[in-house]
């Protein structure tokens, strides 16, 4: 039986209802079950029924502490651009500046910092990090199709496997952030037991154009003409051009060959692991455009 030392939970929504329960509660129970007796929680969670939940069952297991992002340990954005992202974060005994994160994303300023104080509670444990190795830690992570972004000639690409309501958020949130002004183009692809049409009104809100597409080989993946029928309903009275495309690698060269300035792909790990399956290294997709 694994006994860890930590318990880390990030950020808790509705995925996977099938499996997990279809409310925070339920999935915040299903959740904590990684916390075991005497172990540090560490928590970036803030939904207060999420929270509640993993408190009593802390209790429950004897886990000593349970720390939230807000008033145990917290962060704050210095910069956030394509090129960099930095940040500041503070704890009961640390403070932290300008920490350079790899990952992209507005949403890895809170996973980093609940990174940053499971690494520093690990010296309370014995197990004794540099604050150097820490931030080079930090520095170097990478995750492949996790807002991957590249730029191709003109145009900047990118990558995500934002997989439900709550992924689709935080990428939307992003993009606004670094492209305002610019024009997106979604590829987009998902499996039939994801919230897709609350993931379409999402991407609604700052698509200029939308790409849809899906993986025949998975018996998971919702058919174009399915996902085609449910964006133009929601897209009705939008000047939004929807375009259905069976193969997703012919729907990646129509997106980086449209007008728009930004072209995300997103809504499934397989749609993503094609692509990446098909064109290896980022570098790759410049040498399938000219086939």
């Amino acid at each position: 039986m694994v006994h860890p030392i930590q318990s880390i939970i990030t950020t808790i929504d509705l995925d996977h209802e099938n499996y997990l329960g279809n409310t925070i509660q339920s999935i915040a129970r299903e959740k904590a079950g990684i916390i075991k007796e005497g172990t540090v929680v560490i928590l970036g969670e803030e939904k207060e029924e999420a929270v509640k939940v993993i408190e009593d069952i802390s209790l429950e297991n004897r886990a000593p502490s349970l720390l939230e992002r807000v008033g145990s340990f917290d962060f704050n954005v210095k910069k956030f651009s394509l090129e960099e992202s930095i940040m500041d974060f503070r704890d009961n005994k640390t403070y932290l500046q300008d920490v350079k994160l790899g990952l992209k994303g507005e949403y890895q300023f809170l996973n980093t910092s609940v990174a940053l104080e499971a690494s520093l509670l690990l010296n309370d444990l014995g197990i004794k990090l540099s604050e150097k190795s820490i931030r080079d830690g930090i520095k170097s992570a990478r995750w492949r199709g996790r807002f991957e972004t590249f730029e191709l000639e003109d145009k900047v690409v990118i990558l995500d496997c934002a997989h439900n309501p709550h992924g689709i958020r935080a990428l939307v949130s992003s993009l606004e952030k670094l492209f305002k002004g610019k024009k997106i183009c979604f590829v987009f692809g998902v499996m039939r037991d994801k919230n897709y049409i609350e993931m379409l009104r999402e991407l609604s809100k700052i698509a200029s154009r939308l790409i849809l597409t899906t993986i025949k080989e998975n018996d998971r993946a919702l058919p174009v003409d399915v996902l085609l029928e449910a964006t133009k309903e929601i897209m009705k009275g939008e000047n939004i051009p929807i375009r259905g495309i069976e193969s997703p690698l012919t729907a990646l060269r129509e997106g980086i060959s449209s007008s728009e300035d930004v072209v995300c792909f997103c809504g499934s790990l397989y749609l993503i692991g094609k692509i990446l399956e098909e064109n290896g290294e980022i570098g790759g997709l410049k040498s399938f455009l000219k086939k």
